[in-house]
């Protein structure tokens, strides 16, 4: 599965960026980025080694491949094994480790003579999510004045959200042979890939679809997701700025990092020319 989220790397910038002295780090010190997501293969573990650097220099965290990966579920351990190698990217092969919404996990990593945990439990499948308009129409062009002129509306996608949870909603065009709104590519910034957007976490129940950000026609996935709040707050972080960080921001047990889950839903609109 391409995950439309904050994924591996984020959370390894803010920890490394951290003030050296508010971390106590030994040569083992582990970092966990794990998330789980509901009715989804267990395939996105990733294990590394924390090291520290100063602002100005560019340094990925070494992965680490001979760990001892375990998943806690249903009072029953599975093993984990690398997915490839020297990636530090673990994950499960079988259908027996299942995510469940409402399911508690726990993540265990041996390595050396440190054993670190964290435990997540997977949030319920969105509910309520619907759109006011099951297509949306945008007008195409191929001259500066038309970029100005042209007719586009707008999508209100909406959910149910009583309690305040965090979501966030990735929209994606799956078509097979999409056409392209700006047809000529005259701006400068037009993207000529596949159109995709991520927003942020947020605890509202609605997000706008502006219709001047779409670049392909056919058919867009809206795929909500329900996140847990530590997931909130790891991207929040990632948002201020790392040297005013100083404690590194992590939901694991003797380690740093995060390891959370999440549920979506998905609903489609079409896209179509004026």
């Amino acid at each position: 599965m391409k995950f439309g989220y904050l994924f591996f790397g984020i959370c390894i910038s803010i920890l490394s960026a951290c003030d050296e002295e508010s971390v106590s780090l030994s040569d083992n010190s582990i970092v966990i980025e794990g998330y789980l997501v509901a009715g989804e293969p267990v395939e996105h573990i990733k294990i590394s080694k924390m090291i520290m650097f100063n602002q100005e220099e560019e340094v990925t965290n070494p992965a680490i491949n001979d760990a001892e990966v375990f998943i806690r579920w249903n009072e029953e351990d599975f093993l984990l094994s690398l997915l490839e190698p020297d990636s530090g990217v673990y994950g499960y092969p079988g259908p027996e480790l299942q995510v469940i919404a409402g399911q508690t996990y726990e993540i265990f990593v041996e390595y050396f003579d440190n054993i670190v945990s964290a435990i997540t439990t997977v949030p319920e499948k969105p509910a309520g999510l619907t759109v006011d308009r099951p297509t949306m129409v945008v007008e195409s062009f191929t001259s500066f004045q038309e970029v100005r002129t042209r007719y586009m509306e707008d999508v209100e996608i909406i959910w149910e959200n009583d309690d305040q949870s965090y979501y966030y909603v990735h929209i994606e065009n799956i078509d097979s042979n999409p056409g392209y709104v700006d047809i000529f590519g005259i701006l400068e910034d037009s993207p000529r890939g596949s159109f995709t957007r991520i927003t942020t976490p947020t605890q509202l129940d609605f997000h706008v679809l502006q219709g001047r950000i779409i670049t392909r026609y056919g058919t867009h996935r809206i795929r909500l997701y329900k996140v847990q709040q530590e997931y909130a707050d790891l991207y929040e972080t990632s948002e201020q700025d790392s040297r005013s960080l100083n404690e590194p921001l992590s939901n694991v047990d003797n380690g740093y990092g995060i390891f959370t889950s999440f549920n979506y839903e998905d609903i489609f609109i079409e896209v179509e020319d004026y």
